[in-house]
Formats: structure tokens, sequence, C-alpha cells
């Protein structure tokens, strides 16, 4: 057998054994304190099959955010993608609120789609790392002073926040995470950054 042959012969034989490797996209609806949040936490994680991008160019309602994130699947190069969008819509009623409810309407039309959302904002994810806490804030900026508080300094969206929380809190943060969206999504306050990470915690292993 030649060694042209015996090449051939050996990719043949492994090239099913390994496939590639699942990508996948994470989108978020702005460009500071989620997209931040969650680059460092897969930049933690190690995980080189996970990018985080910002949807900015698409818009960042949650509409926009979904339509983005089903343009991105449509090239193929991710095998899954998440939205990750706030959803103080959901209290303002109104237009936001359908707009709101359009979003996860087209993103539960397509199964390679995932939306993870935070009522009324991403920080309130955040500020379950510093306790169990369920006052019914109506909006973000409540959430974000509350937020400085625990910081000991002003809170604003564009500190990379992740390397300011302890990491023994994230635990911690998921059990109250769970508590709040029990028996229902979506309800005020509460989080599903908590979902996220124990997927982004599962494709660590893949």
């Amino acid at each position: 057998m030649s060694v042209a042959e015996r090449k051939k012969d050996f990719t043949s034989r492994t090239s099913g054994t390994r496939p590639r490797p699942k990508k996948m996209l994470i989108v978020c609806e702005d460009s500071k304190s989620g997209l931040f949040y969650l680059e460092d936490l897969v930049d933690h994680l190690h995980l080189s099959a996970v990018t985080v991008v910002e949807s900015s160019e698409q818009g960042t309602d949650p509409l926009s955010v979904v339509e983005f994130a089903k343009k991105r699947l449509k090239q193929k190069k991710y095998d899954e993608v998440c939205a990750v969008f706030d959803g103080d819509g959901v209290l303002r009623g109104g237009p936001e609120k359908a707009q709101f409810d359009g979003a996860i309407t087209k993103a539960k039309a397509d199964p390679a789609i995932e939306v993870y959302v935070s009522v009324p904002c991403i920080e309130y994810w955040f500020l379950l790392h510093y306790g169990f806490t369920d006052a019914p804030d109506q909006n973000c900026e409540s959430i974000c002073n509350r937020l400085g508080d625990k910081l000991n300094q002003r809170y604003h969206k564009s500190i990379h926040i992740y390397a300011l929380l302890d990491p023994k809190d994230q635990a911690q943060a998921m059990k109250h995470a769970k508590k709040l969206r029990d028996p229902q999504r979506f309800t005020s306050p509460s989080t599903e950054m908590d979902l996220l990470i124990e997927k982004l915690q599962a494709w660590v292993i893949q």
C-alpha cells in the first residue's frame, strides 16, 4: 500500500471518531452589562466553542434580539443560539408587552433557539448573589441602586461585574433564582440566568 493509500485509509477509519465540536452563540440585547458578564463567564469556563455577541445591529428590543438570533442560526455556523434579554416590557404592558410576547412565540417556533429572561433586568441576577430578595422592583434603576449598595460603589453597566462577584455565591444565587421562578416564568422579579449557567456548565463536558 502506498503512502497516499495508507493516509486515505487512516482518514476514512478515523474521520468518524472526531465529530465537529458543537458550537453555541449567545446573543445579548445590550452592549455592556450582560455582554461583559457573559463574555467573562464563558472565558472563565474556557468555552472556546461558545461565542457571545450583541444584537445592536438588529435592535435591542426582545423581538429584534430573537430575530437576530434566527438570522445567525440560518448561517449554519452554530448548533444552538441563546437569546438573553430583559423582561421589563412585561411590567410596562401595552406595545412593549406585545413585543415581548412576540419574541417568546417566535423563539418557541425554533427548537435551536432558547431565551433567557431577567425581570426587570439582568442586574437582578447579580443582586441575588448577595442574598434572597423578592421585593417587587418595578424598574432597573432601583435594582442598580441596590446593587451599588452591595458593591460599595456606584454601579454602572460598563463594570465587568463578573470579577466582583464571589464565585462561591453563584450556587446560592442559582437556588434563589429557582425559588423565584416557581411556579411560572416571567414573574416580577425573576431571572433565568441560572438555567443558562447550567447549560454552559454542561457544555464544558461535551
